[in-house]
Protein backbone atom coordinates (compact mmCIF):
# COMPACT_ATOMS: atom_id res chain seq x y z
CA UNK A 1 0.00 0.00 0.00
CA UNK A 2 2.91 2.61 0.84
CA UNK A 3 4.50 1.53 -2.64
CA UNK A 4 1.34 2.18 -4.27
CA UNK A 5 1.73 5.71 -2.62
CA UNK A 6 4.96 6.55 -2.90
CA UNK A 7 4.27 5.41 -6.59
CA UNK A 8 1.20 8.37 -7.38
CA UNK A 9 2.80 10.79 -5.27
CA UNK A 10 5.96 10.82 -8.07
CA UNK A 11 3.68 10.52 -10.96
CA UNK A 12 2.08 13.90 -9.54
CA UNK A 13 4.90 15.26 -9.00
CA UNK A 14 6.43 14.75 -12.41
CA UNK A 15 3.44 15.42 -14.02
CA UNK A 16 3.78 19.17 -12.10
CA UNK A 17 7.41 18.75 -12.96
CA UNK A 18 6.39 18.63 -16.76
CA UNK A 19 3.66 21.25 -16.93
CA UNK A 20 5.97 23.93 -15.38
CA UNK A 21 8.42 23.38 -18.63
CA UNK A 22 7.95 26.11 -21.26
CA UNK A 23 5.97 24.51 -24.64
CA UNK A 24 8.66 26.10 -26.88
CA UNK A 25 6.84 24.71 -30.12
CA UNK A 26 3.39 26.38 -29.37
CA UNK A 27 5.01 29.10 -28.91
CA UNK A 28 7.28 29.11 -32.05
CA UNK A 29 3.66 28.59 -33.76
CA UNK A 30 1.83 31.45 -32.31
CA UNK A 31 4.79 33.97 -32.84
CA UNK A 32 2.94 35.27 -36.53
CA UNK A 33 -0.08 35.78 -34.40
CA UNK A 34 1.56 37.87 -31.96
CA UNK A 35 3.61 39.91 -34.90
CA UNK A 36 0.61 40.83 -35.97
CA UNK A 37 -1.17 41.95 -33.14
CA UNK A 38 1.57 43.47 -32.01
CA UNK A 39 1.58 45.41 -35.32
CA UNK A 40 -2.12 46.04 -35.21
CA UNK A 41 -1.40 47.69 -31.41
CA UNK A 42 1.59 50.50 -32.43
CA UNK A 43 0.96 53.47 -34.42
CA UNK A 44 1.15 53.88 -37.73
CA UNK A 45 4.93 55.05 -38.53
CA UNK A 46 6.65 54.18 -35.51
CA UNK A 47 10.02 54.16 -36.26
CA UNK A 48 12.24 51.34 -37.32
CA UNK A 49 15.43 50.69 -39.11
CA UNK A 50 16.59 47.89 -41.27
CA UNK A 51 20.70 47.97 -41.88
CA UNK A 52 22.00 46.62 -45.68
CA UNK A 53 25.58 46.04 -45.63
CA UNK A 54 26.31 43.91 -48.70
CA UNK A 55 28.31 47.09 -49.74
CA UNK A 56 30.90 45.86 -47.55
CA UNK A 57 30.57 42.04 -47.32
CA UNK A 58 30.90 41.99 -51.60
CA UNK A 59 33.46 44.74 -52.07
CA UNK A 60 33.77 47.53 -53.97
CA UNK A 61 33.20 46.13 -57.52
CA UNK A 62 29.56 44.94 -56.40
CA UNK A 63 28.81 48.07 -55.54
CA UNK A 64 29.99 50.64 -57.81
CA UNK A 65 29.84 48.20 -60.96
CA UNK A 66 32.41 47.39 -63.40
CA UNK A 67 33.03 51.17 -64.25
CA UNK A 68 36.58 53.04 -63.69
CA UNK A 69 38.59 54.11 -60.58
CA UNK A 70 36.30 56.83 -58.94
CA UNK A 71 33.57 56.24 -60.87
CA UNK A 72 30.74 56.14 -58.18
CA UNK A 73 27.70 55.33 -60.27
CA UNK A 74 24.80 52.89 -58.31
CA UNK A 75 25.16 49.67 -60.29
CA UNK A 76 21.15 49.34 -60.37
CA UNK A 77 19.03 48.93 -57.10
CA UNK A 78 21.37 48.74 -54.28
CA UNK A 79 21.52 44.77 -53.52
CA UNK A 80 21.65 44.99 -49.87
CA UNK A 81 18.28 46.41 -49.34
CA UNK A 82 15.92 44.31 -46.77
CA UNK A 83 13.89 41.72 -48.36
CA UNK A 84 9.90 42.94 -48.05
CA UNK A 85 9.41 39.56 -48.65
CA UNK A 86 10.95 38.16 -44.81
CA UNK A 87 8.26 37.18 -42.53
CA UNK A 88 7.59 38.75 -39.32
CA UNK A 89 8.51 35.14 -37.79
CA UNK A 90 11.75 34.93 -39.13
CA UNK A 91 12.65 37.72 -37.05
CA UNK A 92 11.41 37.10 -34.13
CA UNK A 93 13.71 35.02 -31.43
CA UNK A 94 12.42 33.09 -28.41
CA UNK A 95 13.96 34.23 -25.32
CA UNK A 96 12.75 30.86 -22.87
CA UNK A 97 13.85 32.12 -19.59
CA UNK A 98 14.36 35.01 -17.10
CA UNK A 99 15.17 36.02 -13.73
CA UNK A 100 12.06 35.65 -12.19
CA UNK A 101 13.26 37.58 -8.79
CA UNK A 102 16.23 40.05 -9.77
CA UNK A 103 18.23 41.54 -6.23
CA UNK A 104 17.07 44.64 -4.58
CA UNK A 105 17.09 47.49 -7.03
CA UNK A 106 17.96 45.40 -10.43
CA UNK A 107 15.72 45.52 -13.41
CA UNK A 108 16.35 44.04 -16.89
CA UNK A 109 17.53 46.78 -18.74
CA UNK A 110 19.23 45.11 -21.57
CA UNK A 111 18.38 42.20 -24.85
CA UNK A 112 20.49 41.12 -26.65
CA UNK A 113 20.52 37.91 -29.65
CA UNK A 114 23.56 36.83 -30.97
CA UNK A 115 23.32 34.53 -34.28
CA UNK A 116 25.69 31.71 -34.26
CA UNK A 117 25.54 28.25 -36.40
CA UNK A 118 23.84 26.69 -33.69
CA UNK A 119 20.70 29.12 -33.47
CA UNK A 120 20.52 32.42 -31.83
CA UNK A 121 21.80 32.95 -28.38
CA UNK A 122 19.97 35.35 -26.54
CA UNK A 123 20.93 37.58 -23.49
CA UNK A 124 18.89 39.26 -21.26
CA UNK A 125 20.68 42.09 -18.82
CA UNK A 126 19.31 42.97 -14.76
CA UNK A 127 21.49 45.86 -13.47
CA UNK A 128 20.99 48.67 -10.86
CA UNK A 129 22.73 51.28 -12.96
CA UNK A 130 20.75 53.61 -15.31
CA UNK A 131 22.35 52.94 -18.93
CA UNK A 132 20.46 55.77 -20.70
CA UNK A 133 19.26 55.35 -24.45
CA UNK A 134 22.01 52.56 -24.60
CA UNK A 135 22.63 49.27 -25.71
CA UNK A 136 25.20 48.40 -23.45
CA UNK A 137 25.83 48.73 -19.64
CA UNK A 138 28.75 51.01 -18.34
CA UNK A 139 31.87 48.56 -17.71
CA UNK A 140 31.47 49.20 -13.41
CA UNK A 141 28.12 48.44 -13.44
CA UNK A 142 26.77 45.20 -11.07
CA UNK A 143 25.02 43.38 -13.43
CA UNK A 144 23.50 40.19 -13.67
CA UNK A 145 23.61 38.16 -17.05
CA UNK A 146 21.51 35.39 -18.50
CA UNK A 147 22.76 33.38 -21.47
CA UNK A 148 20.78 31.18 -23.35
CA UNK A 149 22.20 28.99 -26.14
CA UNK A 150 21.03 26.11 -28.07
CA UNK A 151 23.01 23.06 -27.26
CA UNK A 152 23.75 20.34 -24.66
CA UNK A 153 27.50 21.01 -24.18
CA UNK A 154 28.19 23.30 -20.85
CA UNK A 155 31.25 25.53 -20.58
CA UNK A 156 34.60 24.36 -18.57
CA UNK A 157 34.89 24.84 -14.99
CA UNK A 158 34.37 23.13 -12.10
CA UNK A 159 31.76 20.77 -11.51
CA UNK A 160 28.84 21.93 -9.03
CA UNK A 161 25.44 21.24 -8.04
CA UNK A 162 22.14 22.80 -6.63
CA UNK A 163 22.37 24.96 -10.23
CA UNK A 164 19.01 26.13 -11.16
CA UNK A 165 15.40 25.93 -9.90
CA UNK A 166 16.14 21.83 -10.68
CA UNK A 167 18.71 21.34 -8.60
CA UNK A 168 20.85 20.44 -11.81
CA UNK A 169 24.58 19.66 -11.85
CA UNK A 170 26.55 22.53 -13.53
CA UNK A 171 29.85 24.17 -14.34
CA UNK A 172 31.31 27.30 -12.20
CA UNK A 173 33.99 29.59 -13.29
CA UNK A 174 35.73 32.77 -12.25
CA UNK A 175 37.56 35.37 -14.09
CA UNK A 176 38.41 38.69 -12.25
CA UNK A 177 35.47 39.54 -10.44
CA UNK A 178 32.90 37.79 -12.75
CA UNK A 179 31.41 35.08 -11.39
CA UNK A 180 29.55 32.37 -14.11
CA UNK A 181 27.62 28.92 -13.24
CA UNK A 182 26.36 27.12 -16.28
CA UNK A 183 23.49 24.57 -16.20
CA UNK A 184 21.21 22.34 -18.41
CA UNK A 185 17.48 24.14 -17.63
CA UNK A 186 16.45 21.78 -20.27
CA UNK A 187 17.45 19.07 -23.35
CA UNK A 188 17.87 21.71 -25.79
CA UNK A 189 19.60 24.58 -24.12
CA UNK A 190 22.28 25.81 -21.85
CA UNK A 191 22.16 28.94 -19.61
CA UNK A 192 25.19 30.93 -18.34
CA UNK A 193 24.72 33.28 -15.47
CA UNK A 194 27.11 35.58 -14.47
CA UNK A 195 27.89 38.19 -12.13
CA UNK A 196 29.80 41.23 -12.62
CA UNK A 197 30.78 43.94 -10.01
CA UNK A 198 29.26 42.39 -6.84
CA UNK A 199 31.26 41.05 -4.72
CA UNK A 200 29.22 37.36 -4.62
CA UNK A 201 30.75 34.68 -3.77
CA UNK A 202 29.59 31.19 -5.74
CA UNK A 203 27.52 30.12 -2.99
CA UNK A 204 25.18 33.20 -3.92
CA UNK A 205 25.53 33.10 -7.67
CA UNK A 206 23.30 29.36 -6.78
CA UNK A 207 20.91 31.18 -5.56
CA UNK A 208 20.18 33.82 -7.48
CA UNK A 209 20.00 30.44 -10.26
CA UNK A 210 17.26 28.92 -8.63
CA UNK A 211 15.39 31.96 -9.21
CA UNK A 212 15.94 31.50 -12.81
CA UNK A 213 12.16 30.64 -14.83
CA UNK A 214 10.55 29.44 -17.97
CA UNK A 215 9.83 33.38 -18.84
CA UNK A 216 9.34 33.21 -22.64
CA UNK A 217 9.82 36.46 -23.98
CA UNK A 218 10.30 37.63 -28.09
CA UNK A 219 12.78 39.29 -29.24
CA UNK A 220 12.57 40.93 -32.49
CA UNK A 221 15.61 42.00 -34.68
CA UNK A 222 15.31 45.29 -35.16
CA UNK A 223 17.60 45.38 -38.37
CA UNK A 224 16.86 43.77 -41.22
CA UNK A 225 20.43 42.12 -43.51
CA UNK A 226 20.39 40.54 -46.91
CA UNK A 227 23.71 39.05 -46.91
CA UNK A 228 25.59 38.23 -50.58
CA UNK A 229 25.28 35.11 -50.96
CA UNK A 230 27.16 32.22 -48.89
CA UNK A 231 28.30 35.01 -46.48
CA UNK A 232 26.83 34.77 -42.48
CA UNK A 233 28.25 36.95 -40.46
CA UNK A 234 28.18 37.02 -36.97
CA UNK A 235 25.63 39.63 -36.06
CA UNK A 236 24.45 40.37 -32.47
CA UNK A 237 21.22 42.88 -32.29
CA UNK A 238 20.69 44.70 -28.96
CA UNK A 239 17.52 46.91 -27.56
CA UNK A 240 17.96 48.19 -24.07
CA UNK A 241 17.30 51.52 -22.29
CA UNK A 242 15.38 52.90 -19.06
CA UNK A 243 12.47 52.73 -20.13
CA UNK A 244 10.03 53.55 -23.10
CA UNK A 245 10.75 56.57 -23.78
CA UNK A 246 14.16 56.27 -23.34
CA UNK A 247 15.88 53.54 -25.45
CA UNK A 248 18.50 52.41 -28.06
CA UNK A 249 18.76 49.45 -30.97
CA UNK A 250 21.67 48.42 -32.28
CA UNK A 251 23.54 46.10 -34.79
CA UNK A 252 26.46 45.00 -35.19
CA UNK A 253 28.01 42.94 -37.81
CA UNK A 254 31.64 41.68 -38.68
CA UNK A 255 32.53 42.24 -42.40
CA UNK A 256 34.62 40.37 -44.48
CA UNK A 257 35.46 39.42 -47.87
CA UNK A 258 37.44 42.04 -49.94
CA UNK A 259 36.78 44.97 -47.23
CA UNK A 260 37.14 43.50 -43.92
CA UNK A 261 35.90 45.65 -40.72
CA UNK A 262 32.86 46.02 -38.53
CA UNK A 263 29.68 47.57 -39.15
CA UNK A 264 27.30 48.89 -36.34
CA UNK A 265 24.30 50.57 -36.67
CA UNK A 266 22.12 52.37 -33.95
CA UNK A 267 19.27 53.96 -33.31
CA UNK A 268 19.08 56.51 -30.95
CA UNK A 269 18.01 59.81 -29.49
CA UNK A 270 19.11 62.86 -31.22
CA UNK A 271 23.15 63.35 -30.47
CA UNK A 272 25.43 65.65 -31.10
CA UNK A 273 26.22 66.78 -34.52
CA UNK A 274 29.49 65.18 -35.92
CA UNK A 275 32.43 67.25 -35.94
CA UNK A 276 33.90 68.22 -38.88
CA UNK A 277 31.20 66.55 -41.05
CA UNK A 278 30.36 66.89 -44.84
CA UNK A 279 26.89 67.06 -46.06
CA UNK A 280 25.63 63.84 -48.21
CA UNK A 281 22.27 63.04 -49.36
CA UNK A 282 20.77 59.73 -47.98
CA UNK A 283 17.42 58.16 -50.10
CA UNK A 284 16.88 62.24 -50.85
CA UNK A 285 17.20 63.41 -47.62
CA UNK A 286 20.18 65.40 -45.87
CA UNK A 287 22.86 63.44 -43.70
CA UNK A 288 26.05 64.14 -42.42
CA UNK A 289 29.17 62.29 -42.89
CA UNK A 290 32.68 62.03 -41.32
CA UNK A 291 35.53 60.43 -40.60
CA UNK A 292 38.34 60.27 -37.91
CA UNK A 293 40.31 58.85 -34.71
CA UNK A 294 38.16 57.36 -32.01
CA UNK A 295 39.84 59.17 -29.56
CA UNK A 296 39.48 55.83 -26.76
CA UNK A 297 41.08 53.35 -29.32
CA UNK A 298 42.78 55.55 -32.12
CA UNK A 299 40.88 53.29 -34.84
CA UNK A 300 39.69 55.03 -37.98
CA UNK A 301 35.97 55.53 -37.85
CA UNK A 302 33.87 56.44 -40.70
CA UNK A 303 30.34 57.54 -39.72
CA UNK A 304 26.66 58.63 -41.39
CA UNK A 305 24.45 59.97 -39.20
CA UNK A 306 20.94 60.81 -40.59
CA UNK A 307 17.56 62.55 -38.28
CA UNK A 308 15.15 59.74 -39.21
CA UNK A 309 11.61 61.32 -40.49
CA UNK A 310 8.58 61.36 -37.99
CA UNK A 311 10.79 60.23 -34.86
CA UNK A 312 12.98 61.49 -32.42
CA UNK A 313 16.66 59.68 -33.26
CA UNK A 314 19.25 59.25 -34.99
CA UNK A 315 19.96 56.41 -37.97
CA UNK A 316 24.14 56.08 -37.52
CA UNK A 317 25.77 53.75 -39.42
CA UNK A 318 29.83 53.73 -38.45
CA UNK A 319 32.97 51.43 -39.75
CA UNK A 320 35.60 51.00 -38.45
CA UNK A 321 38.29 48.89 -41.18
CA UNK A 322 40.52 46.33 -40.46
CA UNK A 323 42.30 47.26 -43.77
CA UNK A 324 40.80 49.31 -46.92
CA UNK A 325 38.51 52.38 -45.63
CA UNK A 326 35.40 53.35 -47.48
CA UNK A 327 34.88 56.14 -49.60
CA UNK A 328 32.37 58.58 -49.05
CA UNK A 329 30.16 57.42 -51.84
CA UNK A 330 30.37 53.68 -50.46
CA UNK A 331 29.31 55.18 -47.21
CA UNK A 332 26.33 56.42 -48.46
CA UNK A 333 25.51 53.93 -50.26
CA UNK A 334 25.77 51.83 -46.61
CA UNK A 335 23.19 54.16 -45.46
CA UNK A 336 21.09 54.52 -48.22
CA UNK A 337 20.40 50.61 -47.77
CA UNK A 338 18.43 51.00 -44.15
CA UNK A 339 14.73 50.61 -44.70
CA UNK A 340 11.99 50.58 -42.51
CA UNK A 341 11.24 47.27 -41.22
CA UNK A 342 7.81 46.99 -38.75
CA UNK A 343 8.72 47.96 -34.81
CA UNK A 344 11.41 48.33 -32.52
CA UNK A 345 9.34 46.62 -29.72
CA UNK A 346 10.62 48.60 -26.44
CA UNK A 347 7.79 47.39 -24.73
CA UNK A 348 9.28 45.39 -22.91
CA UNK A 349 11.21 48.26 -20.65
CA UNK A 350 8.86 49.83 -17.58
CA UNK A 351 7.15 53.12 -18.39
Amino acid sequence: MSDRLETLVRQAQEARARAAEPDLERIRRALPILARRRAQRRRAGYAAVAVAVVAVLAGVAALLGSGPPGDHRPAGRHPASPDPSGSAQDRVVVMPYGLSDPPAGFRERLRTVTESPDGPISARVYTSRSIGAKTQVPADAPRLTLTVRPGATLPDGDEVGGAGPGSASGTYAEDGDARRLAWAPDPGHVAELEAAGMGIDRTALITYSTRVRPAPATFERPFAFAWAPGVAPRVTYAVGGDDRGTWAASATADASMELEGTLTATFAPFGNPLQGATPVEVRGAPASYAEGEDPNTHDLVQTVVQRWPGSSKDLTVTFRPDGQQLSRAQMVLVASGVDQVPDISADWLPL
